[in-house]
């Protein structure tokens, strides 16, 4: 992700930045933190419900950990939680999603922004691999480890549940054309993510899978796809359609 914008920044001038500055501005000025804070504690406490259901299913157990040191981890996360929302909302909502919603129907530019944002997380170095000597193949037989994780067991269902979440935030952004409350909704499921490793550790016997690890796992239980659509239903029925004067007249304001 780091490379992608440090790309952008350097090739800027060809994106034809200047055009989105003000479409920003409208999207984020002029409104208050509530909806960050409502979105945050809305898939947070969604998503912490499939906990206990995992546990009692038998392949999450709870931890030794203090309420006090969950509490403390939650604090030190939520900082982290919202930089990096913000700078994947950016990305992959506001600069890629609305891009192709300008030449595409809503549910094809959900789609591909949504494919997009679940593969690109799966993307990490393979810490085990190595070589010898650098030969011609080298590349691909690394690119090859790179694709073959697709085989590997839980990444279908992480990356099913990442392609919701993507869903989510997209319709959300949709209806309300704000970034507040899809940076908000973001941060609670990182923060989530984050926190599940102080609250639980893996039943005895049990194995995360392969192709999601320990971050991912919870994508993978069909539980954590129900919280996700229940989210989609709270944020349809608390945030409001804003529409494009809605977006104007709260900008206007905020430059009073």
């Amino acid at each position: 992700m780091g490379v992608a914008v440090a790309l952008f920044l350097l090739r800027r001038r060809h994106f034809h930045i200047e055009k989105y500055r003000d479409d920003f501005h409208l999207h984020v000025r002029g409104q208050k933190a509530s909806p960050i804070i409502l979105g945050f504690f809305t898939t947070f406490f969604l998503s912490l419900c499939v906990v206990p259901l995992l546990v009692s299913g038998g392949t999450l157990e709870w931890s030794d950990n203090s309420w006090g040191t969950v509490f403390q981890r939650l604090l030190k996360v939520i900082p982290a939680a919202l930089l990096i929302s913000f700078i994947e909302e950016v990305f992959f909502r506001f600069f890629l999603f609305r891009s192709l919603r300008q030449y595409l129907s809503f549910w094809w530019s959900a789609g591909l922004s949504s494919a997009l944002y679940s593969i690109v997380h799966f993307i990490q170095p393979v810490k085990s691999w190595g070589f010898t000597e650098l030969e011609f193949s080298t590349g691909f037989s690394y690119l090859g480890l790179l694709v073959g994780r697709v085989m590997e067991p839980g990444f279908l269902g992480a990356s099913f549940g990442l392609f919701l979440v993507g869903v989510v935030l997209c319709s959300t952004l949709e209806r309300t054309r704000s970034l507040l409350p899809v940076i908000g909704l973001h941060a609670g499921w990182v923060a989530t993510v984050k926190i599940v490793g102080k609250l639980c550790d893996p039943a005895l016997g049990f194995e995360y899978p392969s192709g999601a690890g320990r971050r991912y796992y919870l994508l993978t239980e069909e539980f954590s796809w129900l919280a996700i659509v229940l989210v989609w239903v709270v944020t349809y029925c608390v945030f409001r359609n804003r529409s494009d004067g809605d977006c104007v007249q709260s900008d206007k304001e905020g430059g009073q």
